[in-house]
């Protein structure tokens, strides 16, 4: 079991673009990159400041039924978009909220928050524990008057979940592609 600080991550988002933006902790714990990796925009990938090599690409799925969206993370099998990130059940049809069995074995979901905004890209997530109820990642565009920091927005982690970062990014990245395109 490793030590708890009971400090969570902070990333700050630099650009709020979906497919190319870096995140960096306020505390220089990690660096993380999400960038295309040909050029095609469709694919992109996740790096760490903690590996050399790719920790995650993604082939985003670029219309409703498109059979060609993957994921792969490091070390493991290519696996269609539509079987490790599923529509919640219940959700309306139009809703970008999807869920998904992460590395730990838990189910987790990510939720688009209800926003003032017209825009689906400035939205509020948050991404719950499904059987305990409990928020590990909550993602928010930033309003530079009331924080002063110039980043576009700010995915929090909480603690326990940190291992989880590249997973809750890879997800959170194609839950915001399917809210921006209408998927």
């Amino acid at each position: 079991m490793s030590t708890q600080y009971g400090l969570p991550l902070f990333l700050e988002d630099a650009t709020g673009i979906i497919t190319r933006t870096e995140f960096s902790d306020l505390y220089d714990r990690i660096h993380i990159s999400i960038a295309p990796s040909s050029s095609s925009t469709a694919r992109v990938a996740i790096r760490s400041s903690a590996r050399s090599c790719a920790d995650c690409i993604i082939d985003l799925p670029q219309r409703i039924d498109s059979k060609s969206a993957s994921i792969t993370f490091a070390g493991s099998q290519t696996i269609p978009i539509e079987n490790y990130l599923k529509r919640v059940r219940g959700a309306p049809a139009y809703s970008p909220a999807r869920k998904f069995i992460a590395s730990d074995s838990q189910s987790y979901t990510w939720a688009q928050s209800p926003s003032a905004s017209p825009d689906p890209c400035t939205s509020t997530w948050t991404c719950k524990n499904e059987v305990t109820g409990q928020v590990i990642a909550d993602y928010s565009f930033n309003d530079a008057t009331i924080t002063g920091s110039k980043c576009a927005a700010i995915l929090t982690v909480e603690e326990g979940w940190n291992c989880l970062l590249v997973e809750l990014l890879a997800t959170l990245t194609i839950v915001r592609h399917i809210a921006k395109n209408k998927l």
